[in-house]
């Protein structure tokens, strides 16, 4: 451990929760929870950090960044070895360029240019523990920033801060499905492209009180069961989770939860 580490962790606990409050993003998020138990519950309990965890899904209702992830770049995905499903992450890391002049290091610190990537074992990470969807964190909803028409508002007919919905849900029934996909490569071509399975598949999960590791861990068992009766058992990753708002009204909101099988 640094000496500047040291003092850091000597400081205040208000004080480290808001140097830890700049973090962007749930990726250095997850590395500082990793240094210290101090840190973790930081990152783990702090408002202003949870609420990077999230991103608006539909009219107050936020969704956990593990379901908007693109693990091209970076992202929640699953690796699948003998039958065993293991939670994965692909994290960003910056790569220095290659020729290495001292000009080239100078500029890559300054502003990154290359990236490749480390994927890191998540299975016993506290955050797939975290609630799938949150509702008390505020923000702007169409209403706001829209008229009737659908013609955008003046900025001073629009609220100077975004508000809190006491009943986001509303009386809607709020249901979960599994919508599911295989990467094939075209025999002819050589090409990749997305087949749908032939339906999609409600979870058993209560969705308002799920978990990421709770909705993610069963999209996953049906997918491994639907392809372990098409090819038999597999070892293989699934990629690309992302919740999608399918059908919302009144009465009903149902959101798919979008995977493929790589």
């Amino acid at each position: 451990m640094t000496t500047s580490s040291i003092s850091i962790l000597f400081l205040p606990v208000e004080i480290q929760e808001n140097i830890l409050s700049f973090l962007p993003d749930i990726e250095d998020q997850f590395n500082v929870s990793q240094i210290s138990p101090v840190w973790e519950e930081i990152v783990l309990t702090a408002k202003s950090l949870r609420k990077e965890r999230y991103e608006p899904l539909y009219s107050g209702i936020s969704v956990n960044t593990f379901l908007k992830s693109n693990p091209k770049t970076s992202g929640l995905f699953i690796r699948i070895d003998d039958g065993v499903p293991r939670y994965m992450y692909r994290f960003r890391k910056l790569k220095e360029p290659n020729d290495g002049t001292a000009a080239s290091k100078k500029y890559s610190t300054r502003e990154p240019t290359l990236r490749n990537w480390e994927d890191k074992d998540i299975t016993d990470s506290p955050f797939l523990d975290e609630p799938l969807f949150a509702t008390q964190y505020p923000w702007f909803t169409w209403d706001d920033v829209c008229h009737p028409d659908g013609s955008v508002k003046k900025g001073n007919e629009m609220p100077i801060k975004p508000r809190m919905d006491p009943n986001p849900w509303g009386d809607r029934e709020v249901t979960l499905f599994a919508t599911l996909y295989i990467k094939e490569q075209s025999p002819v071509t050589g090409m990749y492209s997305r087949t749908k399975l032939d339906t999609k598949y409600p979870l058993a999960v209560e969705a308002k009180g799920a978990t990421v590791r709770q909705a993610v861990g069963e999209t996953v068992d049906i997918l491994i069961n639907r392809m372990t009766i098409l090819n038999g058992p597999t070892s293989s990753k699934i990629v690309n989770f992302s919740a999608v708002l399918a059908e919302f009204t009144n009465k009903i909101m149902n959101v798919h939860i979008s995977t493929t099988m790589d």
